[in-house]
């Protein structure tokens, strides 16, 4: 349980002050502790802040010396409800992670179509991309390093001999910049996004009962 004061200023000149007392975490407060933070730019100073469970998140709430609190939560019936609902946010993080990776065309053995480039020959060929190279991108007066992929349009290859080497290189292949191609059926990991939401969540569950059990066991006027 959190209790304190809100002070509520009056929106017109002259209006008045209200004080209004406030309520929050009641039978949801997890912990007490005091933090670093950064008050201004170049200040930093030591906080006191108290945690809730809202039903949704974890939220925090800074404590000035008139607030009373009390750690009350009930954490075997709450850990596995926060644990539910963080589970379900880092999944939907891990899954939009993974729709732009699936999105990416510069990935070795990715199926791919050019879209764009000045090379109009090229539009609409598809290949699977057999090297990614990084290179100098010429953009009028400056160049950047973007990703150039070599496409194989089809699996003949041939031999091919270089600097006393022999080697078998794709025959029909092109090169084109990344960002003038798009996959052609994006496919999100789902399965590796699962693995991360859960190593998160577990990390996160694991944090939290560390400070669950560092707690600052009172604050205010609780005895």
């Amino acid at each position: 349980m959190i209790q304190f004061i809100k002070t509520e200023y009056p929106s017109a000149i002259g209006g008045p002050i209200v004080k209004v007392p406030v309520s929050l975490g009641v039978g949801t407060t997890l912990y007490i502790a005091s933090e670093s933070e950064q008050i201004m730019s170049d200040m930093w100073e030591y906080v006191t802040k108290a945690f809730y469970w809202d039903g949704k998140v974890v939220r925090e709430q800074w404590l000035d010396n008139d607030a009373v609190v009390k750690v009350d939560a009930n954490l075997e019936s709450l850990l596995p409800e926060i644990e539910a609902a963080e589970y379900a946010r880092f999944l939907k993080a891990e899954l939009e992670n993974a729709e732009d990776a699936a999105l990416n065309p510069a990935k070795r053995d990715r199926l791919v179509r050019v879209v764009g480039g000045r090379d109009k020959a090229l539009k609409g060929k598809e290949g699977r991309v057999v090297v990614v190279k990084e290179m100098q991108y010429g953009m009028g007066y400056r160049a950047v390093w973007r990703n150039k992929l070599g496409i194989a349009l089809d699996d003949e290859k041939v031999v091919v001999e270089r600097n006393g080497r022999v080697y078998e290189n794709y025959k029909n292949m092109i090169w084109v910049w990344a960002h003038n191609c798009e996959v052609v059926t994006p496919e999100p990991d789902v399965f590796y996004a699962e693995k991360c939401a859960k190593a998160r969540t577990e990390s996160y569950i694991a944090t939290l009962k560390a400070n669950i059990a560092r707690s600052i066991p009172k604050f205010g006027l609780v005895n």
